[in-house]
This record gives structure tokens, sequence and C-alpha cells, in this order.
């Protein structure tokens, strides 16, 4: 597979959706921001992360007597260590050709799409650093490993939760499509699967049952998947849920009980409510058997559930959880396993920040100091491309 191509189109996709524009809207602002990624990605071979990717668009300063080149230093630096054709295509053939004034103003779009990630601290933090950051998701998959993530809504945003969990439920479905057939399955739990809403969920729902990827998504309502789009609300992945998923295990639940009613008891029309004296039978009206089913979500009790197998052959039935009792767990115990869990997986706050950066002073020294110094400080300093990267 076309691992950069993947992980653009990942990111992109998602941008895109979580913004609210359909694929032929801002054509040119996924391709930048296609390029931009891929450039990252396979010039930078794992040196660079999102935090750099504005640097991309700094104009090249022009010498005297001569025009500005069309790439600046840094552009020049990752393209020489790109072998990705689409991204070398775009940076060599179509940006070349862009005016400096068009450069300016058509990368505004990509900019203002990638700013939320890089103005939240935390999120810098997550997605841009680069030592102990590869998990092997195909790995994962492949050898049926279990694998929890925590994604603090607290402490990320609604932006920032949603970029990482559609990221990384992307891996494992690009992960679970690449395996043999007859592969073992793979289950993929989504708690509180709005955060998902603008992600691949539905594409997931369409093609993950032909991989051995099962999906169980948990909700509040179901209307929870719903998203705004372009001043309406689009019901598309909500729909898919209903059309697509096999197993439904409703609670108490008075905002989705009319959807649910309608799904698991279709209106007959043919509810027998006693016996005429002509010897027919009479029939309770639709409009009361619809009101009847939609309370049968409302009457659950603590603990209930309706259980429904939309490709079973039984009608949905009322199970009741079980409760289970535990002991308080012991907060030292707890404690004591959380700090050795991120001791082995994790690095301190300030390690984190130093690294971030770090990273982006060697950018600015290596590529982008000499261009903002004086004639003569500029004569006396001419540091090699790359100078001070690792």
């Amino acid at each position: 597979p076309d691992r950069v191509a993947l992980l653009a189109n990942s990111l992109v996709s998602h941008i895109r959706e979580q913004s609210g524009f359909e694929m032929y809207d801002a054509n040119r602002m996924q391709n930048i921001m296609a390029a931009a990624l891929g450039l990252l990605v396979d010039g930078g071979q794992g040196e660079y992360t999102l935090d750099q990717l504005p640097k991309l668009f700094l104009p090249a300063p022009a010498t005297k007597g001569s025009a500005a080149p069309a790439h600046n230093a840094f552009v020049r630096h990752l393209l020489a260590q790109a072998t990705h054709a689409g991204t070398r295509r775009f940076w060599e053939e179509q940006w070349r050709i862009w005016t400096s004034h068009a450069r300016g103003e058509w990368t505004q779009s990509t900019l203002g799409r990638i700013f939320p990630y890089l103005f939240d601290e935390q999120a810098r933090l997550s997605v841009c650093t680069v030592d102990n950051g590869a998990l092997d998701l195909q790995r994962v998959v492949n050898e049926g490993y279990w694998l929890f993530v925590n994604l603090p809504y607290a402490l990320l945003s609604d932006t920032v939760t949603t970029t990482l969990g559609n990221l990384l439920i992307s891996r494992i479905l690009y992960a679970a499509m690449q395996r043999r057939l007859d592969a073992p399955p793979y289950r993929l739990i989504l708690d509180e699967a709005r955060f998902f809403n603008s992600g691949p969920l539905t594409t997931i729902l369409e093609t993950s049952r032909a991989y051995n990827l099962w999906l169980t998504l948990v909700v509040q309502s179901v209307d929870q998947l719903c998203r705004s789009h372009q001043g309406r609300v689009d019901e598309r992945l909500k729909e898919a849920v209903l059309g697509l998923c096999r197993y439904f295990s409703v609670f108490h639940d008075p905002q989705d009980a009319e959807t649910f009613a309608r799904l698991m008891f279709p209106v007959t029309g043919l509810v027998p409510t006693g016996v005429r004296a002509s010897g027919d039978w009479d029939y309770l009206p639709t409009a009361a058997e619809e009101e009847e089913h939609r309370w049968r979500f409302l009457r659950l009790r603590h603990r209930e559930m309706v259980f429904y197998d939309k490709l079973g052959n039984e009608p949905p039935r009322v199970w009741r959880t079980p409760e289970v009792i535990m002991d308080p767990p012991d907060e030292e115990i707890v404690a004591a396993f959380e700090d050795a869990h991120l001791r082995r997986t994790g690095r301190p706050l300030a390690q984190m920040r130093a690294e971030v950066d770090e990273r982006a002073a060697q950018v600015e020294r290596a590529f982008f100091q000499v261009g903002r110094e004086g004639p003569r400080a500029r004569a006396h300093r001419r540091p090699p491309i790359g100078e001070g990267l690792g």
C-alpha cells in the first residue's frame, strides 16, 4: 500500500468532513494539504511533524538581481529526500508555476484548517512528538492484541479528540483490509461514538464485515451520530447504523424510542382489541399501536434493555443486565500500576515540550534564520542545508 497517500487521505478526509464540505468543494485546498503532508512524511523520513507544516509555505527570500526561488530552503531539503511520485509532482510541477501571490493566497485555507491543532498546546504535545511515538497498528491487528486508547475529551477538546480517534480507527480499518481474507476476526469498540461521526464510520460499516472487522458503537442516543452540514442536519451516518448494524441493545431512551419502535416493531394495523357486534375483529388504530411500541422502551426499568437481532428469527426481547458488585479499588495499587505504565509508554510533560520546541528551533536555525538576517551577517554566515538536524 501507498502509506504516504493513505496517511494524507485519512487526515485530509477527516478535516474535510469535520469542516462540513464535500469532495468537490475546496479541491485546491485538499490538494495542497495532501501534498504538504506527503512532503513532511516522505521527505522528512520521520524527523518532522504537523508542527512544521506552515513552514513549507513561507516564501523564499529573493537575492539581489534575481527573483525569489519557488521553494524555500526547507522545501528544497525535503524534496531532495522525497521519493513519493504524487508529492514530487505537486511541488515540482504545480507549485513551481504558481505566482508568489497565488502561493500566499491559495495556502491560507490549508493553514486555517491546520491552525486549530497547532493552537491547542495539548494537541501539539499529542501529535507533534516523534520519540517513542510509533505504534505498529498492522501488527496489533494481525496478532490480535488488545489495544486500549483513552482520548480525554476534557483535555483535548472536541477538535483534537475527533481527529486522533478518527485517524486511529482509519488505520485499524486499513490494517484489517490488508490481512488475508481468512484472518481471524478483530473487534473495534468505540465508546462515546459521537466523537467519530466525522470520520470513516460509514465506510467501516459498509465494508468491515468482509475483512472480519467487527464494529461496536456505544452512544447515548443515535441522534448523536448526526452532524451539522451546510446549515442542515446530516443523518447519513445514523441511517447507515440503523440499516447496517445487526445487533441492538437499547436501554430506557425517550429520545430514540420512536426510532427503535419503527425498527423493531413494524406497525401492522392488526392488533385485535375485541369483537364487534357483527362478529368482526376490532383492531387498535395504527397511531395507538405506534404509541404502544414506543412505550416498550419508556417502561424499561433499571438495568433492563431490549435486545434485538435484526437478522434473527426471534422478536426483540427484554433482558436484565447482570449487576456486578465490586469492592472499591486499592488506590495505592492503581496509582503504582499507572505510574509504572506511564514510565514505560510515556514521558514527562517537560520532555515532550522540549522535544517539540527544539525541533521547531532546529528548523528555524537551519532553514530560515539566514534569510532574516542583514546582508553583512548573511555574508559571514552561510550554514549548509540541514545543519543541526539529527
